[in-house]
């Protein structure tokens, strides 16, 4: 089922979830979907549903508690035109550790008539509690297998274990660069996982839970970067 016919059904049903996550690297998707939501729970008049949808985007380079603090303040307010208040948060990763720990605070007091619409790129950067309280629809688009063998993936598989170390110290020099190579590696290993499935393998799970873990400890302890990307470097 198609994501956007599986929230009308939902709506249909009256069985809707007090909080979305729209993830995954598919942007289109993701604002067509978002955009057919708002527009069936606020009715056909575009032009007055401003003020019942409150959007929040990063300022500068994150998010800040202000924003937060903001959106929540707004979504007290009595809906103007519509049954819902809607607050939608875009690159949603960008909250800084304060504006998810308040956002975190806004989920765990919700209210009947405010649903919260959070759009990301790697939902593994939000806080596990966030994403336990939303219900997730991913949204991927990947490359063909054929396209990823001339990537970063199978340049690293290829080098010896002594430059695997010498790359992972350069790498940990900038933890948000390990982080983004990190990401990239687990895209192309998804990539990978397809044209595997389609002959019954499934070899490259194992550096996916493997980068999956790593991800978690950077974002959510102090782990040493060094020892993180030694880690995903020796599973490959």
């Amino acid at each position: 089922m198609k994501h956007l016919e599986l929230l009308e059904r939902a709506y249909a049903q009256e069985k809707l979830a007090h909080a979305y996550l729209f993830s995954g690297n598919d942007k289109a998707e993701k604002e067509r979907v978002i955009e057919g939501f708002v527009q069936l729970l606020v009715g056909p008049q575009k032009n007055l549903i401003q003020g019942d949808v409150v959007n929040v985007s990063p300022e500068t380079n994150e998010i800040t508690i202000g924003q937060i603090r903001n959106l929540k303040k707004q979504l007290s307010l009595s809906s103007w035109f519509s049954p819902f208040r809607i607050g939608i948060i875009r690159s949603a990763e960008a909250m800084n550790q304060e504006a998810q720990s308040a956002f975190l605070k806004l989920l765990e007091e919700p209210r009947g008539d405010v649903i919260l619409l959070l759009e990301v790129q790697h939902s593994s950067l939000l806080l596990d509690t966030i994403r336990s309280r939303t219900q997730e629809l991913r949204m991927y688009r990947f490359d063909s297998p054929q396209k990823e063998v001339a990537g970063l993936l199978p340049k690293l598989k290829g080098t010896s274990l002594a430059d695997r170390f010498g790359i992972a110290e350069r790498e940990s020099q900038d933890p948000k660069a390990l982080y983004e190579t990190l990401l990239k590696i687990q895209r192309e290993a998804r990539s990978q996982l397809l044209g595997e499935l389609q002959e019954g393998r499934a070899e490259s799970l194992r550096i996916l839970k493997c980068i999956a873990e790593v991800l978690s400890s950077l974002r959510v302890t102090q782990v040493n970067a060094r020892y993180a990307a030694e880690r995903v470097l020796l599973e490959l």
